[in-house]
């Protein structure tokens, strides 16, 4: 591909409300990969590690995008389709990044949906309609103090999916939050995540407690090596989240959903590796009759588009994609994602991303 200009800039700043299994998030950094195409079009992506939940870190991302080689890349065809470029990557890329990956597929599909005046949920896969999907809404962990009414609010705006962390290896105290969580939602759904941190043994019981309290489903109850062996006929539902990050265990797990009530995956583009992994996953899911849900790793607001975009394409229309605005997005300069609604995501016809660029470094 050729290039007029290449930008890797690092946006940092302090975060609320941002959490993984084991910690609050204080701090968050990302990296806006800014690209001037041949006619001076200019294109965006993001690579923004998680730490404590992603398999690289921001160092790593940061060395893999100052390294890529552009005119390696191919050349976005206004006339060819999104799944034909991806598929003409160097398998190579980025290797030590998910995040990088990312980041670059971003770009080339942001370049190849300006050239063709369409936009990027379109060239994933094309509707005849806007497709719609709805959002749930992450009210913090159920430790956190301010977790009833965080959920409450969300509900109260017309979120019609709510989310809690729950952590293990037993719930002890939090099961009195998580029912209160339940009154103060009322009919909403409630969607708990543990981060596998559930002890197995005991996995079974803390789950029956849930029962009474309707979960929707809990994603990654226990750790992935538990999932199938140790851990199945759980008595709520579950999803599949950052198990998916090791391809091995997808691979195990894809013959033997029923046995561990696996409804869902999670996809993460950041995480996964961007969009040609997703989308294969993604298909693969699909054909087994789970529904695709996507979600984000608190990053900011390029990956959330690209992320919309893709959950445009790909996700359930009926059960909720975890895209509602977050707490990374402080970091950033503001920005207007226009799929990006109070309680859905809704399609447009913006070419790429649809989003106006970042201001230019100097």
């Amino acid at each position: 591909m050729r290039v007029r200009r290449v930008d890797v800039v690092t946006h940092a700043g302090a975060v609320s409300g941002a959490r993984t299994a084991s910690a609050r998030i204080i701090e968050r950094r990302g990296l806006l990969l800014r690209v001037e195409d041949r006619d001076g079009r200019v294109a965006q992506g993001e690579a923004s590690p998680l730490p404590d939940y992603s398999t690289d870190s921001f160092e790593a991302a940061k060395d893999a995008l100052e390294r890529i080689d552009w005119t390696a890349l191919p050349e976005p065809d206004p006339a060819g389709d999104a799944s034909a470029l991806l598929a003409q990557l160097p398998a190579d890329l980025a290797t030590t990044s998910n995040a990088a990956r990312f980041a670059v597929e971003t770009v080339l599909l942001d370049v190849l949906g300006q050239r063709a005046a369409a936009p990027l949920w379109a060239l994933l896969g094309p509707s005849k309609s806007l497709p719609v999907v709805p959002l749930s809404a992450f009210a913090g962990g159920a430790e956190d103090a301010d977790v009833i009414a965080r959920a409450r609010g969300a509900a109260a705006r017309g979120v019609r999916t709510i989310k809690v962390k729950v952590f293990g290896p037993s719930l002890g105290a939090q099961h009195d939050v998580l029912a209160a969580v339940r009154d103060a939602i009322g009919g909403a759904a409630l969607r708990l995540d543990a981060n596998g941190s559930l002890d197995p043994r005991s996995a079974h019981a803390e789950l029956e407690r849930l029962v009474a309290l309707r979960p929707e489903l809990v994603e990654e109850p226990v750790p992935a090596a538990a999932l199938g062996t140790t851990f199945v006929d759980p008595p709520v539902s579950m999803a599949l989240d950052e198990s998916l990050r090791d391809p091995a265990h997808w691979e195990r797990l894809a013959d033997g959903l029923e046995r561990i009530r696996c409804v869902a995956v999670v996809l993460k583009l950041t995480a996964l590796g961007g969009f040609s992994r997703c989308l294969k996953l993604a298909r693969e899911a699909s054909k087994r009759g789970l529904d695709v849900t996507v979600s984000h790793t608190f990053d900011g607001p390029i990956a959330l588009a690209a992320s919309a975009h893709f959950a445009l394409a790909m996700a359930s229309r009926t059960r909720a994609s975890g895209l509602d605005k977050h707490g990374g997005l402080a970091v950033w300069p503001p920005t207007s994602v226009g799929l990006l609604g109070e309680t859905e995501l809704t399609a447009d016809d913006r070419p790429g991303l649809g989003l106006a660029p970042l201001t230019r470094p100097r």
